[in-house]
């Protein structure tokens, strides 16, 4: 027969109540109500044993009897403080009111992926961005980066104020070079200007081709002239037959000791023509005088007045240029 031995005194408001068994045998002797005192002589009883400090949320002791006040966890009733590392495989913040941040101290992941607190100084895991809004970042030194005005980035334009230096190739759809008053392009190696027939090239300002510290071929805008100090080839032309002159050509040479008739060189219209524009004709073959070579103007234009003309003597040459509009000279 078990029974309890109860020492001390027992104040019960209300009327004892025994429990009845689990299995449905007889009532079990516990007591239900309420008992005043400080219990420090009750046993298994749960109690305070360390730090019972106000806010501190309690652990298990040594056993199951005492509870012990932790310091680090702290619990205000609005607020729960942590004092050291939180694990978690997923967070979730909400209703987050603003606050106002601080340039002494900043939250960073470390490579143990740590949330630490570190200063602007960074560390050797960690730098801040540094610099005024929208500059890119740079290794400024050790553990930092630095951002400058210099170098931003607003949208999809990247803004670089002072000089590039670029060892490599640049590829960019449109190149533009806007505000500049002056463009050096240097390189070891040839260069290249556009890519097809119809490109323009516009220059503004003198020319020189340089071979060593001498100029071959310049442009003087100021003085309006050209200076050649090379050999000049000119395009030429040789005919066996009638002919028609294109804006491309220059010398056209006759062969005449074939032909056995006039050979008729027909000029372009004056107004396709560049003004100043020049033709040679030269009797290659030396027997214009058997059969003659006839250049003959466009339509109703004229050369000297004369809508044709005839070289009628062996290796004659004629020597034309145009105004550009309607009209041939012989020089």
């Amino acid at each position: 027969m078990a029974y309890n031995l109860l020492s001390g005194t027992v104040v019960a408001n209300e009327s004892v109540v025994f429990q009845p068994s689990s299995n449905g045998g007889e009532h079990t002797n516990a007591i239900v109500g309420e008992f005043h005192g400080n219990g420090q002589y009750l046993e298994n009883v749960a109690r305070i044993v360390a730090n019972g400090t106000t806010d501190y949320v309690l652990t298990v002791g040594a056993n199951n009897d005492s509870l012990v006040g932790e310091p680090n966890l702290r619990f205000n009733g609005s607020r729960l403080l942590v004092n050291g590392q939180v694990t978690a495989s997923t967070m979730q913040l909400t209703s987050l009111s603003a606050g106002q941040a601080t340039t002494s101290s900043f939250l960073a992941l470390d490579s143990n992926n740590n949330v630490v607190l570190t200063s602007s100084a960074g560390g050797p895991d960690y730098a801040i961005a540094q610099g005024p809004v929208n500059s890119l970042q740079f290794h400024s030194s050790p553990g930092d980066i630095s951002g400058s005005d210099n170098f931003t980035l607003f949208g999809s334009t990247l803004f670089v104020t002072g000089n590039i230096v670029v060892s490599g190739n640049i590829e960019a759809h449109g190149f533009d070079i806007i505000q500049t008053t002056l463009v050096e392009i240097n390189q070891s190696g040839s260069s290249v200007l556009g890519n097809s027939n119809d490109d323009t090239h516009h220059f503004t300002g003198s020319v020189s081709v340089f071979s060593s510290s001498v100029d071959l071929f310049a442009v003087d805008v100021e003085n309006k002239s050209t200076k050649i100090k090379t050999g000049l080839i000119l395009n030429r032309t040789a005919i066996t037959s009638n002919y028609s002159v294109l804006v491309s050509d220059y010398y056209i040479g006759i062969d005449t000791a074939t032909p056995s008739a006039v050979i008729t060189a027909s000029l372009p219209a004056a107004q396709s023509l560049q003004s100043g524009q020049t033709f040679v004709f030269k009797d290659e073959g030396g027997s214009a005088h058997q059969y003659g070579i006839m250049i003959k103007a466009s339509g109703s234009q004229k050369i000297d007045n004369q809508n044709q003309l005839v070289l009628e003597s062996p290796h004659a040459s004629l020597t034309i240029y145009t105004d550009g509009a309607s009209k041939f000279f012989i020089t």
